[in-house]
C-alpha cells in the first residue's frame, strides 16, 4: 500500500487501506477494458469473457541472461527448478510455462500454466512427447492446434548462406521465422503502409500493450531491448509472427525516423529481411522460400493421416498452386477455377449491345499457352480423374473486362 502519492499523474490514494484496495480493483478493471486490451482480445478472437487480468511478471525493458547462467549462479536452486518442472510435465502431460524466484539461494516456485508455444515449438514439443512414452499419438494430435500446423507454412530465406556478409546485427531469436519489409517506427505508419498493400518491419527501441494493432499488420518486428518473455516476443510468437528481440546493434530514432545498425543509418522505407529462427538482421531484400514437409512436422502429419477419415483437397488456380499443395500433402485438386483464362479478351464487353462478328482465338500453341496441360505435372502418382463443369456467375462483362 502506498502512503504517498506515487505519480503526479494519478490520484492521490490517501491513507485509508480499504479505499486504496478499492481503487487497485478498479484500476485492474479499467486496464481489462480499455481499447487496447479491446483491440488484442478482437485480433486473438475472444469473444464475450468477463475477468480481469494482471501485469506480465517480465516487462521487457531489460534483456534478460539465459536460463543457463542460472546453473552457475545458484546450482541448487537450478537443479531444484528443473526437478520441479519435469514434475509438473509429467503431471499435465504437457510443457509447462512456470514463474519463479530465488530468495536468499532458495527457490520459490509462483505459478505455472500450460506455456504458449509457435508452431514449430508445438509440432516439437507433440513428437518428443510421445518418443518419451508421455502420451499417445492421439493425445498428443489434440494438443497441436490447427493455427500451429498453419505457422509452418510460412516463408523462409531460401539461401541463408548467401547474406553471410549481408547481416548487419544480432539478437535473440523471439518468434521464428523469416520476414522481408520496409522499416517503419510507429504503429500509426505500419497500419497506414499495410493498408496500401506494402510488407514492413515494425522497428522499435520496445514494444507495449499500445503497439499491438500494428504489430499485427507488420510482417516483422525488430526490438532492440527486451528479451525471449518480452511482449513483442511473447505477442509475435503467439500470432506466428517473425520477431527479433533484444538487438543491442541497433539505436532507434524516433524523432527523425532513423535506425543505426552497425554504424549504418538507415531510413524510414529502406528494406530489411529478418531471420526470427536466428535472430539475424539483414541488409535489403532478401527472397524467401516456402517450408519443406519434412522431420517432426512429416512424422507428427503421418499420425493424422493415420486416423483422420476426410480427404484434404485443394484450391487451386494455376499449376504453381496445385504443386505447392500436393507438396503439402493434399490428395487432390477439389475447386479448379478458369475464369483467370478468359481475361485474353482485353476488349470491353458490352452489356447491353448487339453480338459482333469479331472472333477472338482464345487459345493458341495448346501445349504452351493452356494453363491447364501442367496440373497433369502435379500428380505424382496419383490416378488422374478430371470432372468438368461450368457456373454462370453473373454478366459476361464481370468477368471479362479489366480496369
Amino acid at each position: 500500500m502506498y502512503t504517498s502519492r506515487p505519480k503526479e499523474s494519478s490520484p492521490p490514494p490517501g491513507v485509508d487501506l480499504r479505499k486504496q484496495l478499492y481503487l487497485a480493483v478498479i484500476v485492474v478493471f479499467d486496464a481489462w477494458d480499455c481499447p487496447r486490451a479491446r483491440k488484442y482480445r478482437s485480433i486473438s478472437q475472444i469473444k464475450g469473457l468477463k475477468g480481469t487480468v494482471g501485469e506480465d511478471v517480465v516487462a521487457g525493458i531489460r534483456t534478460p541472461q539465459h536460463i543457463d547462467a542460472m546453473k552457475e549462479c545458484v546450482p541448487k536452486a537450478y537443479d531444484e527448478l528443473v526437478e520441479n518442472c519435469e514434475i509438473l510435465e509429467r503431471h499435465y502431460k504437457d510443457m509447462m510455462d512456470t514463474e519463479f524466484t530465488v530468495q536468499e539461494n532458495r527457490l520459490w516456485m509462483l505459478q505455472g500454466r500450460v506455456g504458449k508455444r509457435t508452431g514449430r515449438g508445438a509440432i516439437r514439443i507433440a513428437v518428443n512427447m510421445v518418443k518419451e512414452g508421455l502420451v499417445d499419438t492421439r493425445s498428443t494430435i489434440k494438443m497441436v492446434e490447427p493455427g500451429h500446423v498453419d505457422q509452418l507454412l510460412h516463408p523462409q530465406f531460401e539461401d541463408p548462406s548467401a547474406y553471410k556478409d549481408k547481416v548487419i546485427g544480432t539478437g535473440l531469436p523471439a518468434s521464428p521465422g523469416a520476414a522481408v519489409g520496409q522499416i517503419v517506427f510507429t504503429t500509426e505508419d505500419v497500419e497506414a503502409w499495410h493498408a496500401q498493400g506494402k510488407a514492413v518491419i515494425l522497428v522499435r527501441t520496445e514494444t507495449s500493450p499500445d503497439d499491438i494493432s500494428g504489430m499485427h499488420a507488420a510482417e516483422g518486428i525488430l526490438i532492440a531491448r527486451g528479451g525471449m518473455t518480452s511482449h513483442a516476443a511473447v505477442v509475435a510468437r503467439g500470432w506466428g509472427k517473425c520477431c527479433i528481440s533484444g538487438c543491442s546493434d541497433i539505436r532507434v530514432n524516433d524523432s527523425n525516423k532513423v535506425v543505426v545498425v552497425g554504424g549504418n543509418v538507415f531510413k524510414e522505407g529502406e528494406w530489411l529481411s529478418l531471420n526470427g529462427t536466428t535472430g539475424k538482421v539483414i541488409l535489403g531484400k532478401k527472397s524467401l522460400s516456402p517450408p519443406v514437409l519434412s522431420g517432426d512436422l512429416a512424422t507428427f502429419m503421418s499420425w493424422v493421416d493415420e486416423i483422420r477419415q476426410l480427404k484434404v483437397m485443394a484450391n487451386a488456380d494455376t499449376p504453381d498452386d496445385a504443386l505447392t499443395a500436393r507438396n503439402n500433402g493434399a490428395q487432390g485438386i477439389g475447386l479448379c477455377r478458369t475464369e483467370h483464362m478468359r481475361v485474353i479478351v482485353r476488349d470491353m464487353v458490352s452489356e447491353t449491345g448487339a453480338k459482333e462478328d469479331k472472333v477472338y482465338a482464345r487459345v493458341e500453341n495448346l501445349s504452351e499457352v493452356n494453363p491447364m496441360l501442367s496440373f497433369r505435372g502435379c500428380r505424382k502418382g496419383r490416378k488422374l480423374g478430371l470432372q468438368a463443369g461450368y457456373a454462370e456467375k453473373g454478366p459476361v462483362h464481370e468477368d471479362c473486362c479489366t480496369s
